[in-house]
């Protein structure tokens, strides 16, 4: 069990240190993947909340991402 977390973990690191150069809506993005993977994949079922808490992340990062860009308070 231990050696999929760490799986996870490394795979979430190549992922946040390949989208490094792109805008606030690509890190946000990539940011939020990675950590509702980890979380999910942690809390409920491996796969399916990797792949629940990846999406949802990834939909919240991109979202934060934009508003940061356009600057809106």
């Amino acid at each position: 069990m231990e050696l999929r977390r760490l799986v996870s973990f490394l795979l979430a690191m190549l992922l946040l240190i390949g989208i490094a150069g792109c805008s606030d809506t690509g890190i946000g993005a990539g940011v939020g993947a990675g950590g509702g993977a980890l979380v999910g994949s942690s809390v409920g079922h491996p796969w399916l909340g990797a792949l629940v808490g990846g999406a949802g992340g990834a939909v919240v990062g991109h979202e934060i991402g934009k508003h940061n860009n356009n600057g809106d308070d």
